[in-house]
């Protein structure tokens, strides 16, 4: 009956102690991402919490000159910085995180996330959520 009770005590510890060694395996050597220009490393306490690390870039879409005129997909600001994203779960929706008419939030888990991929995450989320490369925007009444 001892026996019993002493395993059942220590069989969650076993378990904890297999998952912190988990932990510390995948950060040997550090896990780091390069977001833009920024260098991210997740430290061992970070590890223990996290599993996957991302860069994510906001694009936010540049005002026709003209409200008549179509705009291509192609035509987003990119003046935002890179910025890093750390998460328990995978995300599956890469590259495209979010996106609207007037937003695209990007999301890049290659260890060098930088502008030369926007391009093609564009193309791609477009390709997924709208109608294609060609957005039409709003024509003033009158």
């Amino acid at each position: 009956m001892r026996v019993a009770v002493v395993l059942s005590l220590l069989i969650p510890l076993i378990t904890a102690q297999a998952h912190i060694q988990d932990s510390l395996e995948k950060c040997n050597p550090p896990r780091v991402i390069f977001c833009g220009h920024q260098r991210h490393e997740l430290n061992k306490f970070d590890c223990e919490r996290w599993d996957h690390l991302y860069c994510t870039k906001t694009l936010g879409r540049r005002p026709p000159k003209d409200g008549c005129i179509t705009t291509t997909a192609l035509a987003w600001d990119r003046s935002q910085d890179w910025r890093i994203l750390i998460s328990a779960t995978a995300i599956l929706t890469l590259p495209c995180l979010a996106m609207d008419e007037f937003s695209l939030t990007l999301i890049c888990r290659s260890e060098k996330c930088n502008d030369t991929l926007v391009d093609e995450g564009i193309r791609e989320c477009s390709a997924k959520y709208s109608r294609g490369l060609v957005q039409y925007v709003e024509r003033p009444n009158g």
